[in-house]
């Protein structure tokens, strides 16, 4: 007989904290010095020894990151030339760190049992909804900056750590899905609820529209994805089915809709300023 190991069994190893921390910590750029803070140093700690092996070049994601690097720096040289003022090169030098980091952690995992990367990845979203959850009541009861970095963005919206409100509702967004999934795999409804809500919360006190966007949009693929694997074989006609609904809704609430959307762009400060900047661009 096979033994099946469930994720209760596995014991995650000491080093792999390094990069559960560092996830976790990801989003905190105010505690960055220059690019650098201890999320990018755990991370990079961790994947060091994968990246430098002769199979990664064979790697999918390490091709990936030689184009786009490569774009990147075409993209720079050009600006460099025609807009000097306005482009900065020393900026390749994240991307070149952050595609040795992508890599590394790819490579890494990928050598891992699925279920024992899977117990990593919900201690890494977990972990991280009751770090800022925590930061969030710190700020509110003791002080609104943690070791040097802020928590507030101009008192008003929360950031948890990082430089721009918008870095931590990125990676609420993500772990929102993250529990949903869980839930429905492990049936642990009432506890994948719990750390679901508070991804919402901190995601609200973010005031991030572009946020609230991602997950009303995700949550309508989600009810897609669901019904099709009910219905494997007639996942088309769902499909179909959904998008006329769609659409009549749309067309019967159009008004509300169109009031709705824009009191959603006005709600960013930035909302109404990007809008005009794309109507800008010339076709």
């Amino acid at each position: 007989m096979v033994n099946i190991i469930t994720s209760k069994e596995i014991i995650i190893k000491k080093k792999d904290w390094l990069l559960i921390i560092g996830l976790v910590l990801a989003p905190m750029t105010g505690l960055r010095i220059w690019k650098i803070g201890p999320a990018e140093l755990f991370c990079f700690i961790w994947g060091f020894e994968f990246f430098f092996k002769r199979y990664i070049c064979k790697s999918d994601t390490f091709n990936f990151f030689v184009v786009f690097l490569f774009a990147m720096c075409m993209g720079t040289l050009i600006g460099y030339i025609f807009y000097p003022n306005e482009t900065n090169p020393s900026g390749l030098l994240v991307w070149l760190y952050l595609s040795i980091i992508a890599v590394s952690i790819y490579e890494g995992l990928k050598k891992k049992p699925l279920v024992y990367t899977e117990k990593m990845f919900i201690l890494f979203a977990r972990l991280s909804i009751l770090w800022y959850v925590f930061l969030y009541l710190y700020s509110i009861y003791v002080k609104k900056i943690f070791l040097g970095a802020p928590l507030w963005y101009s008192n008003a919206r929360y950031t948890g750590g990082a430089n721009n409100p918008h870095q931590i509702a990125c990676m609420v967004c993500g772990l929102f899905f993250v529990f949903l999934r869980d839930a429905f795999k492990t049936k642990k409804y009432v506890i994948n609820v719990l750390y679901a809500m508070g991804c919402i919360y901190i995601l609200i006190q973010t005031l991030s529209s572009t946020g609230f966007a991602a997950v009303f949009l995700g949550i309508i693929c989600t009810v897609y994805f669901f019904f099709s694997e009910i219905y494997e074989q007639k996942k088309y006609t769902i499909l179909i089915i959904e998008l006329i609904i769609g659409l009549i809704f749309f067309l019967i609430l159009y008004p509300k809709i169109f009031i709705a959307v824009n009191d959603w762009i006005e709600s960013d400060p930035n909302g109404a300023g990007r809008i005009s900047l794309f109507s800008s661009f010339g076709i």
